[in-house]
């Protein structure tokens, strides 16, 4: 087991128990009553509770104090001086300094000790909806998994922790009140609103409901829609000095749900401040955030691969869709390649002028097909909903290509310009080859009846026979003027990094350059050629060898000069066979929809 540190803040409201079990640090958050200065948690002090919501039930002045930077930089010092790595899971930032100032702490320790692993992750949550992120993180790290691993899970999964927040009252949630957010003070006292947390981490309206206990039920109603994995992740509820209310919510969720855990926690008092006596928080994993500015001006359209599209795959799509409320959609199943540009022009002819965004369900082969089923690729929104066997071109975007497999950050992305291949036979987004991953192919056709065994045991018996058969062919290949003929066993032009579920292609690494990368080996003999192959796989092949040619390019062409024609691999589907092939990059002439953040 890594040995790593976690570390939160007292936003996180965990009980006592759960922070000795796991060894979980705080850094706490203050308040000052009665010109008085108090911590919100002090290690074996029981703070009166009682008399802080009598303050604010009185109306008393209560100022609240985030997390200062210097006590962070002592604790996270003091671990990393003992040789422990240490993840740091903070408030929202958008809510409090508090993680701003850590981070900063982070970093100051980072550049005093370079070899330890030191992270922070924004949870874009508060109270107990930071504190289920915390506790599966603990839980992750108990399983045995690494710092990196548990920092890239909570990264893709902190906006699937769900705040319901209903206050009783709007008059403490003014420092957080804006046109925005829609907080706004009630002037029906007995309209009561329920708050939510956006993309963001920023406090939002989602509801207003007339009654108390309506708001209560809404809670539940909405844990009941939305809930995900129940029996897994436990259901945190915090209150504000109203332990009845919130045990007649758990008693709801115990009686008419599968939740395994229910607790309750009284309310943090630099959190009270804020929200008010009378607040109950619900906090559960499920679907992903839904409080969104949710623009109705797009129709989603989802091309889901015949592979994938058996009916569990479809039904489960229809229900994460379904969580999303404001979606239009529609989902067509590819009974087989070429459907596409009939499925598109039959959605052009449904929504007319609509705005469409298209989704590509399956791997690098699906995406290549829905591309050359568009007459132009000028005005389309794309996404990339990478859920086949091999989805290279999302490896480009490095960890953050994790994030292509969540379906709702790509229904909330944002559309970003990046390269494609284009060829005078078709288009690619990823690449175009010849050599083992051609012959490879066309083995793999040999095995297909063997596919109900699953798909491992056709690749396997097809890459020991590629193995065997692997040949050369008469190539004259011109790269940006510059021209290689002779015997060529392998060539690939690459857009990404990598190609074939792990060949990685050195050169350049931008998609948004015009540039992409290529290897062409010639004049070879089988062993040195598989050996240096190898070495490709393993990303250690970066410069010119003996025979293999690596760099980058914007244009090529290909024809064989014993005459005959040639096909090529597009993205694991083989196209062919043609006498002569052009190929260039389109430079940011893909209009492709990512995660909001990731970097292109």
């Amino acid at each position: 087991m890594e040995n790593f540190e976690i570390i939160t803040d007292s936003s996180a409201n965990l009980q006592k128990s759960l922070l000795d079990i796991y060894h979980i640090h705080i850094l706490t958050l203050r308040f000052s009553r009665d010109k008085k200065e108090y911590r919100s948690y002090e290690e074996g002090v029981d703070r009166a509770l009682d008399e802080v919501y009598e303050s604010l039930r009185k109306k008393e002045k209560i100022e609240t104090f985030c997390v200062e930077e210097k006590e962070a930089y002592d604790k996270i010092y003091e671990l990393t001086k003992q040789g422990k790595d240490v993840l740091y899971i903070g408030m929202s930032s958008a809510m409090s300094n508090t993680y701003e100032n850590v981070e900063k702490a982070v970093h100051r320790v980072q550049k005093e000790f370079p070899d330890r692993k030191l992270k922070s992750v924004d949870s874009l949550g508060v109270a107990l909806g930071e504190g289920l992120l915390v506790r599966c993180a603990v839980e992750l790290r108990q399983e045995g998994k690494s710092l990196e691993e548990v920092y890239q899970w909570l990264l893709s999964h902190r906006l699937h922790m769900c705040h319901e927040i209903a206050v009783d009252t709007t008059e403490f949630l003014q420092p957080f009140a804006s046109n925005e957010s829609g907080i706004s003070r009630q002037k029906n006292m007995n309209s009561k609103v329920v708050l939510t947390l956006d993309d963001e981490g920023k406090a939002a309206v989602e509801q207003r409901i007339r009654g108390r206990k309506q708001s209560l039920d809404y809670l539940v109603d909405q844990l009941k829609k939305y809930a995900m994995d129940l029996n897994r992740y436990p259901v945190y509820i915090s209150h504000g000095d109203c332990r009845e209310e919130a045990e007649y919510v758990a008693a709801r969720i115990k009686e008419e749900t599968e939740a395994k855990e229910v607790l309750i926690r009284v309310l943090d008092p630099a959190l009270a401040a804020h929200c008010g006596p009378g607040t109950i928080g619900l906090f559960y994993y499920g679907a992903h955030r839904r409080v969104r500015v949710f623009k109705n001006d797009k129709v989603h359209i989802f091309l889901v691969n015949s592979c994938a599209g058996n009916r569990q795959f479809v039904s489960c799509l229809r229900q994460e869709l379904a969580r999303t409320e404001g979606l239009e959609y529609y989902i067509f199943t590819l009974k087989k390649a070429g459907q596409e540009r009939e499925v598109i022009q039959r959605a052009r002819e449904l929504f007319g002028s609509d705005k469409l965004r298209f989704y590509c369900c399956g791997g690098s082969g699906t995406m290549r097909n829905i591309l050359n089923g568009f007459e132009s690729l000028e005005k389309e929104e794309i996404a990339f909903y990478s859920k086949g066997m091999y989805n290279d071109f999302v490896k480009s975007f490095g960890k953050e290509g994790k994030r292509f497999e969540d379906l709702y950050e790509l229904i909330h992305g944002e559309v970003v310009s990046v390269d494609y291949i284009r060829t005078n036979h078709g288009v690619a987004l990823n690449s175009i080859s010849n050599g083992l991953d051609t012959t490879l192919l066309k083995q793999l056709n040999k095995y297909r009846l063997i596919y109900l065994f699953g798909k491992r045991i056709p690749y396997m018996l097809a890459f020991l026979e590629t193995i065997c058969k692997s040949r050369w062919i008469p190539l004259e290949i011109q790269i940006d003027g510059v021209v290689y003929s002779g015997k060529c066993r392998e060539i690939i032009f690459c857009n990404g990094i990598s190609i074939g579920g792990g060949f990685k292609v050195a050169g350049s690494t931008s998609v948004t350059d015009g540039s992409g990368n290529f290897c062409v080996v010639m004049d070879r003999a089988v062993m040195p050629f598989l050996k240096h192959m190898n070495r490709l796989k393993r990303g250690k092949l970066k410069e010119n060898t003996r025979g293999f040619h690596l760099g980058t390019f914007r244009k090529a062409k290909i024809r064989r000069t014993d005459g005959k024609p040639l096909m090529l691999n597009q993205d694991g589907c083989l196209i062919g066979d043609f006498d002569q092939w052009e190929i260039e990059i389109r430079q940011q002439g893909l209009h492709l929809v990512v995660p909001k953040g990731v970097r292109v």
